[in-house]
């Protein structure tokens, strides 16, 4: 290691100067000898030192190896591993299948991307290459599991639920053995995998990265197998710096660019701390400085320098070394590296040698300098370039210098001048510095070789051409030739239950390659997202279940053998649809029954006939109704009047819905009641069926009082014409007073009246009448005659005096001449009780006769509450919806004239929730195509009440994993509306806010506009939805400004300023298609080998405002294939509701 010690100073100015370069490019302790080898990378020096051969230790890392003490292996970037096999087990009969544990890394990855056997691809990204699958199952773990592979635990005699290996990735590879697939024995298995998360401390994220600095950075705190430093022993300011710099651009002559540095490799922790940390600095010609008790990270770049050092700082003589042995010298640099381009195969970076500089050595001398962690050509080119050019800066410098100097950093540009040296700002890069006591003062010894902007420059133009890695240029299959001439027509056929159906025959030119091994024919309808698809050995294929009259994407594809796909030749041909409706039917025929009428008729002949529609009238030119169907040959019109005659017509209809011209007329007369011929008595109760007696069949007054049961007349029994206000019976109406009324029953001479005036007899006027009583109780009887004898105990307190007739004298008997309880019923005239002789609160129940108050007898708004004793009122004396406003005064009802519990649901009509329990068992099973699996409707709200709908449901599937391997499957879930209308209706004017993108509007309107929005549907600027059309994505009311805020997303800006919004809940998708709102649900499963799982997805979601019948469907598919996942919808449940 290259270090400049200190020694001799206190401890205050060591901790001052203490500033040395740990790893890369570094001050050497003998100044002469170190530059004698070159200032570039570490790894030029260590090249030239006694070291491993680096180059076989990295083409040795695809290899699978079988070891029993492994090095563990730390993977930065992106790599192909081989791993280290730890258990090798064979089970099954005949030993047909081999077990592997093979572990790639001593550290959590990120992914898996590929698996290798030998040099032939097997798996890549997700799927099995060719036909691999039906003899590889791999497990991959990425180093955060908690369990075994259960599937090995269960075969194996040796491996365990213990056998975790935690913090590790490994692969369970299981191979089933085929003499054709294993020819020549167990395969070399590698993997490309990207390596470990590397924590940014620029953003404080952790996650896979190629930077060079971040990873560096992660190497020196690793406590397990790197340098173990902490966090705050690491400058952060200087890694992010050098991150920037990895992460800065370098254009490629092919276009593009790539970035400046990059990291991709191993580190063996069998190697050591230093030997690592110089190889990963050397992929970014970095350096590690350690000052003032930090480690600082840099890459290489050139920087401008920002101090000079001139006679003011220099204290003595500046001594020079002009020149580098010979023995030491190069002129060129070439090495390996592994080529990404190659399958990461060690292969040799075009070499970089400098003409000039080999002229001036007298030959060529290389330096072999290979790159552990580059995988790119050019990079690597780059890279030796920069190696080269930097190791020919032969003028080293050592400047003694005053304390400002300590101000240097290992690395830094600084500018020289110096007259006697010809030196004018001459920029030297400083690569060490000592401390000394000199003349009495301490003298800061510099040292420094010079560099230049220069160096660093890279064109395109430099970059060489990479021949590869020296694989034969054979055919490898990785490309195959697409079809031609892709031809799609229409045709059609009828199922043997006569339904149409329309095909599609496809036909193409096969593609001009030999390895071709199959084509996949692929359709959709225009309007859908997933495709079908079929495999066919050759042209041609039908496709068919088709929807007919509808356009279609139909591609076709060639697969070889291999498993590679060519590019797509497509078409978007219609399907044929069935417009030629049946003939009419023939010999029509009707014959007259007893109320009924028979219609023969003989069908048509066509293939595809469904039935006949029979259509009735009562008269030959009048207005037909359909009134049945047939798929025979005859209808009975039954119901009919008897001795009427009826006439018909009929039509065919075919499976499309084709209907044929009408029939001819038809006619015949229902035939009377026939003749009396059942005996008189012999029809009893068990003879008549129910619902047999209607009413043309019951005599006029037929129905008297003994034939109804009691209370079976209710309010809608009686004639509303005949009633005032409430159409029905009252009841019992107990404790209370009737006023604001007249009671008048007859006319003339024989009139009762009763009012305000009082009660009279004889005469329409009060003071006119022969017979009258005033409300204070005088009696006026002009004319009355009294029978019966008075004695003195019926009258007391009063003397009574006779006429000569015997009779008692007008006036004559008091209030205080009638004893208590002497008036009884007896005694007291019909009609003789008006309201001013009841006094309030005495009728009671008991004293009315039920049913005895109707409506007639009530004025509207007579009965208040004065009138109704507490808790007399009960549901029972209620019909339903019988009580309307005009029979209840304003404000009367109160909670004390309403008895507990009696006001019961069918009481009450308007606006709440109405709550439906719903049920379906599917076992349905999910697919990647899209599957609808049952359609259901919510009924519309009571009473035309618009409401939102809302819908709550569990949806219970089960995945079946009958593999070796931990398997993830991706569901997704749409709950699909059908459309009722594609108009939208009116919102309000927008008003834009400034600054916001065309894509993400925000806007608002005035007033609160929430109950006419929804975050499922569509708006635009127009009813119809042409143009631009937009989702909402937020939306809320703010009451303190008294506006409504919306954000509409659209590929395009939807509104401007002035603007009406309309809304549609459809997405102005025309009446009865179903589409997707946006309540998209994608759900990832974790299934173990060999094991079904239950997942329960719960759905809830509002839909927009409707007063009719909505219709649902949920969706479902699998986004990708995975093998030996079985995954079924098994039933659903929950709530459908019209929201209050």
């Amino acid at each position: 290691m290259a270090v400049v010690l200190v020694a001799g100073l206190t401890s205050g100015i060591a901790a001052a100067a203490a500033q040395l370069t740990l790893f890369g490019l570094g001050a050497l302790a003998s100044f002469g000898a170190a530059f004698a080898i070159g200032a570039g990378l570490s790894l030029v020096s260590r090249a030239l030192m006694p070291s491993p051969d680096m180059g076989s230790q990295m083409g040795g890392r695809s290899v699978m190896t079988r070891e029993a003490a492994h090095s563990r292996k730390i993977v930065y970037g992106r790599a192909r591993i081989g791993g280290n096999v730890v258990f090798l087990e064979s089970t099954g009969s005949d030993n047909k299948y081999l077990w592997l544990v093979t572990v790639i890394a001593a550290h959590e990855i990120d992914a898996y991307e590929e698996v290798w056997f030998n040099d032939e691809k097997i798996w890549d990204g997700g799927s099995f290459v060719g036909t691999w699958a039906s003899y590889v199952n791999i497990t991959f773990y990425e180093g955060d599991q908690t369990t075994a592979n259960a599937q090995l635990v269960s075969a194996s005699t040796k491996w365990t639920s213990d056998h975790k290996l935690l913090d590790t990735a490994y692969m369970v590879v299981k191979l089933t053995y085929d003499v054709d697939k294993f020819a020549n024995g167990l395969p070399n298995i590698s993997t490309v995998i990207r390596g470990k998360k590397v924590l940014n401390p620029a953003n404080s994220t952790t996650a896979w990265s190629q930077n060079p600095a971040l990873c560096v950075y992660d190497y020196l705190r690793d406590t397990k197998y790197g340098l173990g430093e902490s966090a705050s022993n690491i400058l952060t300011s200087s890694v992010t710096a050098a991150a920037t710099i990895c992460d800065q651009t370098v254009s490629l002559a092919a276009g593009g660019t790539q970035a400046r540095y990059t990291i991709d490799g191993v580190v063996d922790t069998a190697g050591s701390i230093k030997s690592n940390i110089d190889s990963m600095l050397g992929s970014m010609i970095g350096r590690l400085v350690f000052s003032a008790g930090q480690f600082e990270i840099y890459a290489g770049a050139y920087v401008s320098p920002t101090y000079l050092v001139d006679e003011s700082v220099a204290v003595g003589d500046i001594s020079i070394q002009t020149k580098q042995s010979r023995r030491s010298a190069y002129n060129g640099v070439k090495g390996v590296f592994l080529s990404e381009d190659d399958n990461y195969i060690l292969a040799d970076y075009p070499a970089q040698l400098s003409s000039t500089f080999a002229a001036q050595d007298g030959d060529p001398i290389y330096l072999d300098m290979a790159l552990p962690f580059t995988v790119n050509n050019i990079r690597a080119q780059r890279i030796a370039k920069l190696a080269l050019f930097r190791s020919r800066q032969q003028e080293a410098i050592t400047i003694p210098c005053n304390l400002s100097a300590l101000r240097f950093k290992i690395g830094d540009n600084i500018n020289v001048s110096n007259v006697r040296l010809g030196y004018s700002n001459k920029v030297f890069e400083v690569v060490g510095y000592s401390l000394d006591f000199s003349s009495g003062q301490i003298v800061v010894n510099v040292d420094a070789i010079e560099t230049a902007a220069s160096i660093w420059n890279w064109a395109t133009s430099d970059e060489e051409v990479f021949l590869g890695g020296g694989e034969v240029a054979l055919y490898n299959g990785m490309t195959a030739a697409a079809p031609t001439s892709l031809s799609v027509t229409g045709d059609s056929f009828l199922n043997s239950d006569g339904t149409f159906n329309a095909e599609f025959n496809v036909t193409w030119t096969n593609a001009d390659d030999a390895f071709t091994d199959h084509y996949v024919v692929e359709w959709k309808l225009a309007s859908a997202s997933n495709y079908y698809s079929m495999t066919t050995k050759s042209t041609p294929a039908v496709i068919t279940t088709l929807q007919n009259g509808q356009s279609y994407n139909v591609r076709v594809k060639a697969i070889n053998e291999i498993g590679v796909s060519s590019a797509y030749v497509t078409a978007t041909p219609t399907a044929a649809t069935d417009t030629t409706a049946p003939n009419v039917p023939s010999s029509v025929s009707a014959t007259g029954q007893f109320e009924a009428i028979s219609v023969n008729w003989t069908n048509p002949t066509a293939s595809d006939f469904s039935h006949v529609d029979v259509y009735q009238s009562t008269s030959s030119g009048g207005t037909y109704a359909l009134v049945g169907k047939s798929s025979g040959t005859s209808f009975v019109s039954v119901g009919l009047s008897t001795t009427t005659t009826y006439y018909y017509k009929v039509k065919a209809v075919d499976f499309t819905g084709n209907q044929s011209a009408f029939s001819g007329v038809v006619s015949a007369t229902t035939t009377a009641a026939p003749a009396a011929t059942i005996p008189d008595g012999s029809i009893d109760t068990i003879k008549i069926a129910d619902d047999a007696i209607t009413n043309r069949l019951i005599d006029t007054d037929a129905v008297n009082s003994d034939s109804i049961v009691a209370n079976a007349v209710t309010a809608v029994k009686i004639d509303v014409g005949n009633l005032s206000a409430i159409s029905a019976d009252i009841g019992t109406i107990t404790a209370g007073s009737i006023d604001g009324v007249t009671v008048k029953i007859g006319t003339g001479t024989s009139i009762f009246k009763a009012d305000t005036n009082g009660i009279y007899l004889g005469n329409a006027t009060f003071g006119s009448a022969p017979f009258r009583v005033t409300p204070a109780g005088a009696i006026t009887a002009t004319s009355a005659t009294i029978t019966g004898t008075i004695t003195a105990n019926n009258i007391d307190g009063t003397t009574v005096s006779y006429t000569a007739g015997g009779d008692l004298q007008v006036g004559t008997i008091g209030t205080v001449n009638i004893d208590n309880d002497a008036v009884t019923n007896a005694l007291i005239a019909t009609d003789a009780v008006n309201q001013d002789s009841i006094a309030a609160n005495s009728v009671t129940a008991v004293e009315i006769v039920a049913g005895s108050v109707t409506a007639l007898e009530i004025a509207a708004n007579t009965i208040t509450a004065n009138q109704i004793a507490a808790n007399t009122v009960t549901a029972s004396q209620i019909a339903a919806n019988t009580i309307t406003a005009s029979q209840v005064a304003a404000n009367t009802l109160t909670a004390a004239q309403i008895q507990a519990s009696s006001i019961t649901v069918d009481k009450l009509s308007g606006d709440v929730s109405e709550l439906y329990p719903t049920s379906f068992y599917a076992n349905h099973t999910v697919t990647t195509s899209t599957t609808f699996v049952q359609q259901f409707h919510l009924p519309a709200p009571s009473l035309g009440i618009v409401k939102r709908q809302r819908l709550d449901f569990d949806f219970d599937f089960t995945f079946a994993n009958s593999g070796g391997a931990n398997l993830k499957f991706d569901l997704e879930f749409i709950m699909q509306v059908k459309s009722k209308s594609s108009t939208g209706t009116a919102v309000s004017t927008v008003t834009l806010s400034a600054g916001a993108p065309p894509q993400n509007q925000w806007m608002y309107m005035t007033g609160n506009q929430l109950a006419k929005l929804d975050n499922n549907g569509g708006v635009a600027n127009n009813s119809s939805g042409s143009g631009t059309t937009g989702t909402i994505n937020s939306v809320f009311f703010e009451a303190s400004l008294n506006r409504t805020y919306v954000m509409v997303s659209s590929g395009s800006a939807a509104f401007s300023t002035g603007d009406t919004m309309y809304f549609s809940p459809s997405k102005f998708l025309s009446a009865g298609t179903y589409f997707s709102p946006e309540n998209t649900q994608v759900v990832q499963i974790y299934i173990p080998p060999s094991v079904t799982v239950t997942h329960r997805l719960s759905f809830s979601e509002t839909f927009g405002e409707s007063s009719t019948v909505t219709e649902f469907r949920p969706s479902m598919r699998e986004t990708s294939s995975v093998a030996n996942v079985t995954a079924k919808l098994q039933k659903w449940s929950g709530t459908m509701e019209n929201v209050s």
